[in-house]
């Protein structure tokens, strides 16, 4: 690859990694950086224009991105890193995220983007640990996620040298490793346990979604992600992330990054010292602009940030078919409610069904409950399975598992033969911590459609939960087969926007032969 590629050229592969990966790389980056990452790439092309030519018309496929993945993305990571961050979150935030799921008699949920090898999530898992006291209603779920698979395998086997182990790493916190004999440091099983890794890629529209756990969360810890991504990338993940957290959840981006929120529907506030962002009220503390911020006694006097703009008006929500990066448009990662969902025609359930895919749930279900109050007012049997359905949706997606757990009963009730009805059913299980009965769930969706690849895919997932490897490998071993059967880019059913390609990725490090424990998805 020695010819001189234009400027233009560069350019345009700039445009298109930037659109696979969301990663950005600067103008004012060498040539020869380039020319390497697409001679990896497209080690057959002569130059860069051919490059450019062949990534772009190529189709957004999970190996390209993984691969793109592996050259791109940085494992800069160790235990404890961010000492002022952790110290807020386990003095202040996550005990109060604790006193909220205790009240709520649900376990708190937290996710931590662009993981890497696992050592931040898992040092939250540490601290969360410190913390736990019974009773409890439900156990912690810290969801782990990253584009880069190679950095999967690792976060998953949980051994560790030194070098993670480099800078304000507690002496207290040593007891949570066993040295093996090649002298490396292997996780405590306890912590482990508590941190589900899995493949998402940011720059994608399958999130938020129940089906991979990215819905009804407590706290988002992205720090030092977003920064690779361009302004406007970086605010449509951000659109997102409000997206995916609960009323007065929180999300923790490092200080450089925190520019990168303005115009979004996020409230800057101050807690303890440290700048978050919050959903909703937040905190009982003080809400902050940037002005108070950056007075000269102000928490960030040392930082160069742009005026603080908070928006008067509820920031939309994501176009149900928009969808960043290359691909045919996809679902909204809320909704749109299946095509097998039964029929309901009523004008009161299209509109609830339009507020639902633009995250209006309380208006949805509000239009919804109408439908169903009395047996004088009930529709046909099909239209009161798809209202069930509908509503066991809103709820879950709220996290308000109780009520989900109501209406998925009536779901049933009305939807026998129904494989999509049980699958929904198995996920308010999952998420409620009954793999028992989730795996039950998900037997009789398969019962009714064999080729259900969801149904296999989460099926594996509980009945690992329940100690049958052999049977969870089976179930794993089918949802691979059938995927490759599939258009990479073809829409799963029934998984609110997830392509064949992004569940056999995830799949991928989880097959039968690789080292590995249950890894991503939903709790």
């Amino acid at each position: 690859m020695t010819s001189p590629a234009p400027h233009h050229i560069q350019n345009r592969l700039r445009r298109r990694i930037e659109e696979l990966t969301g990663i950005l790389i600067a103008e004012n980056s060498s040539r020869t950086k380039l020319e390497l990452l697409l001679q990896a790439i497209t080690p057959d092309s002569p130059n860069l224009e051919a490059c450019a030519e062949r990534l772009a018309t190529s189709p957004a496929s999970a190996d390209l991105i993984q691969t793109l993945a592996r050259h791109l993305t940085i494992g800069e990571t160790h235990f404890f890193r961010e000492p002022d961050q952790l110290r807020v979150l386990s003095t202040t935030i996550l005990p109060e995220l604790l006193r909220r799921g205790s009240e709520e008699e649900r376990g708190i949920r937290i996710w931590h983007p662009g993981c890497a090898s696992g050592e931040e999530p898992y040092t939250i898992a540490m601290l969360l640990d410190d913390l736990l006291s019974p009773p409890l209603h439900r156990r912690p779920h810290i969801l782990a996620t990253d584009i880069n698979p190679d950095f999967l395998g690792k976060a998953d086997r949980a051994i560790y040298r030194e070098w993670s182990f480099r800078r304000d790493f507690p002496p207290a916190a040593r007891r949570y490793f066993q040295t093996t004999p090649s002298g490396e440091h292997q996780l405590a099983p306890s912590i482990r346990e508590m941190v589900h890794f899995g493949y998402l890629n940011l720059a994608e529209a399958d999130y938020p979604a129940t089906i991979n756990g990215t819905a009804a969360l407590d706290l988002i810890c992205c720090r030092n992600v977003l920064m690779y991504f361009s302004r406007q990338q970086a605010q449509r993940v951000l659109n997102r992330f409000h997206d995916c957290l609960n009323e007065n959840g929180y999300l923790l981006l490092s200080p450089c990054e925190l520019p990168l929120a303005q115009d979004t529907p996020f409230t800057l506030a101050e807690i303890n010292g440290l700048i978050c962002l919050s959903k909703g009220g937040g905190r009982k503390g003080q809400e902050l602009r940037l002005p108070a911020l950056l007075a000269a006694d102000g928490p960030l006097a040392n930082e160069t940030l742009p005026r603080w703009r908070r928006l008067a008006r509820k920031h939309p929500p994501p176009s149900p078919t928009r969808r960043h990066g290359a691909g045919p448009p996809a679902a909204s990662s809320r909704g749109p409610a299946p095509a097998t969902e039964p029929a309901a025609p009523p004008s009161a359930y299209q509109a609830a069904l339009e507020a639902y895919t633009q995250g209006k749930y309380r208006e949805a279900a509000a239009l919804l409950l109408p439908l169903l109050t009395t047996d004088a007012k009930r529709e046909t049997s099909d239209q009161e399975g798809a209202v069930a359905m509908l509503l066991t949706r809103i709820y879950a997606n709220q996290g308000q598992l109780a009520e989900a757990l109501q209406w998925s009963e009536r779901m049933l009730a009305v939807n026998r033969v129904n494989p999509a009805a049980y699958l929904l059913a198995g996920i308010v299980h999952q998420e409620n911590n009954d793999p028992e009965q989730a795996a039950r769930l998900f037997s009789q969706a398969l019962y009714l459609d064999q080729d259900f690849v969801l149904a296999h895919y989460l099926l594996s997932s509980q009945l690992i939960l329940l100690g049958r490897k052999s049977a969870a490998d089976k179930h794993l071993a089918t949802a691979a087969s059938l995927l490759e059967q599939l258009p990479a880019e073809g829409i799963l059913p029934e998984s609110e926007g997830i392509t064949a390609g992004q569940l056999k990725a995830a799949i991928a490090p989880r097959l039968p032969g690789r080292p590995t424990r249950q890894q991503g998805g939903a709790p």
